[in-house]
């Protein structure tokens, strides 16, 4: 008889639930593996509603991981066998025989599946290869130097703003990497010109009411990865003024306490103390707005200049420490994000409009162009067969609709 695994409650919930997205985060050696696994059987062996294995799709990181994933499942499958007969013993039995087709895979491979099964759907070249990764660069190179010509030969007045927006001096090779990191990073996204289209609201015009609510700067990120900066300096803030409070000078000065050291390092723990409260506001602040204005009120005034010797010395040298690499830190993110008044970022924003519509457009003609080349060469890159396969399971044509007949990507 097959050995019961005894479950945690959440271990249960991750095995049962149905009809609905579930988030498991584990650590490492937590048996989210054997819950996944268990998950699976439960559903090839629900007793309403049994599944095929070759209608479920696991997909791993490596695959050795999926190996592993293959392996155990079929080993419950044979171990449940021995428990069953009639009916369920025989749906068992076909999911053995099922197992070697399953597609428990990486994700790289289940979109070559989808593609090679399915590449009619978007008009792909059935003998199509994989390009070869220094070779498809150069294509890549050659591409954009093409599109790149053609806009100089035609010196639109948006092109040629664009480029003293972007060009300095007489080397536009810049031009150049900006199209192929825009096109690298567009393609990291499921749909690629649309994700493009939705850049170009990063420059549209906006009144100050307005912008902390601008949906690209909602999606950034950016407002949680300051808020995150902001609480570590706030933790190391709070961390110097405990190293120079009354009782943690008394631990390490016990061999020898001076009472005149002692009421200087009052008087720093004291200032750390004010900064630290004026700090501590910026775990209130949540938008643009909020953070501008709390971190440019900050005010990091000198720290007070107090002679110590011996173990006050380190203390000091510790505490001092601490409270530079805190001001360091703060400063940086207000140079990096809030160094202008948000009148001047809004209308610097606006000064690109022209010049980043005209950019997008260039790198969206690259894209297309690129594709057209691939075709022809019946070759596609990693990023293809992502794309591709993703198209085809949303039966999304050229022009981005969902549809019966994608003709192509």
């Amino acid at each position: 008889m097959a050995e019961k695994m005894n479950y945690l409650p959440e271990q249960k919930k991750a095995i049962e639930l149905r009809n609905r997205n579930i988030l498991v985060s584990a650590s490492a050696g937590a048996g989210k593996t054997a819950v996944l696994t268990e998950r699976i059987i439960s559903i090839l062996l629900d007793e309403e509603k049994p599944v095929d294995i070759d209608r479920i799709v696991v997909v791993t990181f490596t695959r050795a991981a999926a190996s592993e994933m293959r392996t155990r499942v079929g080993k419950k499958l044979s171990e449940r066998l021995k428990e069953e007969s009639g009916d369920r013993a025989s749906h068992i039995r076909k999911q053995i025989a099922l197992l070697p087709h399953a597609q428990i895979t990486t994700i790289d491979s289940f979109c070559l599946y989808i593609l090679r099964n399915y590449f009619y759907m978007i008009a792909l070249d059935p003998a199509f290869k994989i390009a070869d990764e220094n070779d498809n660069r150069v294509m890549m190179g050659e591409v954009c130097d093409s599109v790149l010509e053609d806009c100089y030969s035609e010196g639109s007045d948006r092109f040629t703003d664009m480029v003293e927006h972007i060009v300095t001096g007489k080397d536009d090779k810049i031009l150049n990497d900006i199209i192929l990191k825009l096109y690298d990073v567009s393609s990291s996204h499921p749909w690629p010109d649309e994700w493009l289209d939705s850049c170009r609201k990063a420059f549209d015009q906006c009144s100050e009411d307005e912008f902390d609510n601008l949906d690209w700067l909602v999606k950034s990120g950016l407002m949680e990865h300051v808020g995150y900066i902001c609480a570590e300096e706030i933790d190391r803030i709070k961390e110097a003024c405990g190293m120079c409070s009354a009782d943690s000078v008394i631990r390490r000065c016990s061999g020898g306490r001076d009472s005149a050291a002692d009421s200087n390092m009052a008087q720093i723990y004291e200032f750390m103390v004010n900064e630290a409260e004026e700090l501590g506001k910026l775990s209130e602040c949540k938008t643009y707005t909020e953070y501008y204005n709390a971190l440019n009120a900050l005010n990091f005034t000198p720290f007070p200049r107090k002679r110590f010797e011996g173990e006050y010395l380190d203390i000091k040298d510790e505490v001092l420490a601490l409270r530079n690499k805190v001001k360091k830190n703060i400063n940086g993110v207000i140079s990096s994000y809030f160094g202008k008044p948000l009148h001047v970022t809004i209308d610097e924003l606006f000064e690109y409009h022209g010049a980043m519509n005209e950019l997008i457009d260039i790198t969206q003609e690259f894209r297309r162009r690129f594709a057209l080349k691939k075709r022809e060469q019946a070759i596609i890159d990693f990023n293809d067969v992502e794309h591709m396969a993703l198209a085809i399971l949303f039966e999304r044509g050229e022009d981005g609709a969902v549809n019966r007949s994608a003709a192509a990507v």
